[in-house]
């Protein structure tokens, strides 16, 4: 690899996968700053998810909408050392894919280049549910549209909440101090609720000054919502790949 000059990318995205991109993009040249921007938490009392688990006889699709829902996987496991045979496992893109395989659970469905709600509602295979019973494994919150659309197509959904989304607790005066001498060429951000939450991370008038540097986003959803913040240079990774993120950065980091 050729040398480059320092390009210094601020990473957003929460852990564990925000650290996993981190080493990506320092294998290929980039120094990365890591503020995970969103806290993922277990909800403390999951008494009724087991209670739903407990159920997924009676499901014809289970849909996994993050990387963070395959959390749930122990206590499915628990309760189902062999997945009952007639449940199809859907995930909302590769990486959640990914997560779900390395967890023991065998995906059969997931949108091939478009990883969001949008992308998995155009698969022929969630078309007509009329019938069906849809659990849709998710967190506290979060979009609606997934479970409108398969409503919309005759299923009976039902939420499997897990997890909390939570804004931590970090010292920020360090990354302030970058921000002030210049030492963020980038910004990575992979969720509205992400950017909501380095906004308030980074409070006034810092956060007039991160608003100018370049930011890498992964949905049209998102930089709308970005644009809307008032960032000036968006630009959209291909998908939320780590390589399709790290092209984007190129892109930006050959314009300098």
């Amino acid at each position: 690899m050729t040398n480059q000059p320092h390009f210094h990318v601020l990473v957003t995205r929460p852990k564990p996968q925000g650290e996993a991109l981190c080493q990506h993009l320092q294998a290929e040249g980039f120094d990365t700053v890591y503020l995970p921007a969103i806290e993922i938490q277990l909800l403390p009392d999951l008494s009724l998810l087991r209670q739903q688990i407990a159920q997924l006889d009676q499901y014809a699709w289970a849909v996994f909408v993050s990387r963070s829902a395959v959390l749930t996987s122990q206590a499915i496991h628990e309760q189902w050392p062999q997945l009952p045979p007639n449940l199809q496992i859907a995930a909302i893109g590769e990486g959640t894919a990914a997560a779900l395989k390395q967890a023991g659970i065998v995906v059969n469905l997931y949108p091939p280049a478009e990883w969001s709600s949008e992308g998995l509602l155009s698969l022929p295979a969630l078309q007509n549910l009329a019938g069906k019973k849809v659990a849709v494994f998710c967190g506290v919150g979060g979009r609606e549209l997934l479970v409108n659309r398969l409503q919309e197509r005759g299923a009976e959904v039902i939420r499997f909440i897990s997890y909390q989304r939570c804004l931590p607790q970090i010292d920020m005066v360090p990354y302030r101090e970058r921000l002030d001498q210049g030492q963020l060429d980038a910004m990575i951000c992979t969720s509205f609720e992400g950017l909501a939450n380095v906004q308030q991370l980074f409070g006034q008038p810092t956060w007039l000054k991160l608003r100018k540097i370049p930011l890498v986003l992964i949905s049209e959803r998102i930089m709308i919502q970005a644009k809307d913040f008032g960032f000036e240079n968006c630009f959209l990774a291909k998908n939320a790949s780590h390589e399709g993120i790290t092209q984007a950065l190129r892109m930006i980091r050959n314009k300098r």
